[in-house]
């Protein structure tokens, strides 16, 4: 929730919460793959604010302690 662009790669969870509107998302664990999306965001400053935009918001809502706690409290409760 830094504010700043998002590269990472398709591995576990990312997908439920990522996707190419708001991170930079690799294949592969790759040198070649992250310098290129690290390329992408040099090279495309407008692009790469908006994306960074809108995982800052995607963090705030998914994973401020005020939301994330509600959701925990409802999935104890329901078990």
């Amino acid at each position: 929730a830094a504010g700043r662009p998002i590269i990472t790669t398709k591995v576990g969870e990312i997908l439920n919460y990522f996707d190419e509107t708001n991170a930079y998302l690799c294949d592969n664990y790759d040198e070649n793959e992250f310098a290129e999306k690290i390329w992408e965001v040099v090279s495309q400053r407008e692009l790469s604010e908006q994306k960074a935009k809108k995982s800052y918001q995607l963090g705030l809502r998914e994973f401020n302690y005020k939301s994330y706690s509600k959701s925990l409290i409802e999935f104890l409760v329901s078990k």
